[in-house]
């Protein structure tokens, strides 16, 4: 996946429609398993249910909001170069704060959620979650592909930005 040939707005839509549907998408698709025996619907099920792939979920939205601001500034009909600079800055800035291994708004409240039931084993929103090491570890594990992933954003915008600024100018 190249991050400047994205729908960003689409795929933030999507991940915020899955985490605000979370419970009645895993009921859905348990039910689905449990009537028809669909396999799609139990890996699918097994896949939400995994803290990892939640995590990557929460951390997606938070990484992608910076994106779908400056997405929507190039939608505008008088698409104006300095606030597409502007909107380019607080990209930029906002990106770097993740490229510090900070998590967002998203991400943190996704983890402080997070409980343990009496066998230590994590839950969210009354739904259990398969754990393959510590949420400690997991969370550690996300700061860093958070990085990861907050860098190469960054490296391809300044590419794609400094090509255009030189084409009008």
């Amino acid at each position: 996946m190249q991050p400047f040939d994205v729908r960003w707005l689409s795929h933030l839509k999507a991940i915020e429609r899955v985490l605000d549907l979370y419970p009645a998408l895993i009921e859905a698709l348990k039910s689905i398993f449990e009537s028809d025996k669909d396999l799609t619907a139990r890996i699918m099920k097994e896949e939400l249910e995994n803290s990892w792939n939640l995590m990557l979920l929460h951390s997606y939205a938070d990484i992608l909001s910076p994106l779908h601001s400056l997405s929507k500034q190039f939608q505008a009909r008088d698409v104006s170069f300095e606030e597409v600079q502007t909107s380019y800055r607080c990209c930029i800035s906002s990106l770097e704060e993740f490229s510090k291994k900070k998590l967002g708004i998203r991400s943190t409240s996704f983890i402080d959620s997070i409980k343990l039931d009496s066998d230590g084993k994590p839950y969210f929103k009354e739904i259990p979650l398969s754990c393959s090491t510590s949420v400690e570890n997991e969370c550690e594990k996300l700061k860093e592909k958070t990085k990861e992933l907050a860098d190469l954003l960054i490296k391809n915008l300044e590419k794609k930005f400094i090509s255009s600024e030189k084409l009008l100018f």
